[in-house]
């Protein structure tokens, strides 16, 4: 765990997709309290904010979080198509 606080970016893609279990949300509450206010943390997810309580199924876990989340973010909503369905994006 110690390794994470060193990294400058950690990224966290496609976050939500699937199920975790509570052992892996402690894990990454873990990071996330590591890594709060010392350096970036970015999450990429179709999961609205509003859902994270749903998904990780503990209110406790999840709105621990939001509060290494929330307060620092950059939040970018994108509201476009996917380019992955435009045709003549893909090669």
């Amino acid at each position: 765990m110690d390794r994470t606080k060193k990294i400058k970016l950690v990224i966290f893609d496609d976050f939500g997709l699937q199920l975790i279990s509570r052992q892996v949300m402690l894990i990454l509450l873990q990071i996330l309290e590591d890594r709060y206010e010392k350096v970036a943390t970015d999450i990429c997810s179709q999961l609205p904010i509003g859902k994270l309580h749903v998904y990780f199924d503990e209110p406790t876990i999840a709105d621990t979080m939001l509060d290494r989340i929330i307060p620092k973010a950059h939040r970018i909503d994108l509201k476009e198509k996917s380019l992955r369905k435009q045709s003549s994006f893909i090669s």
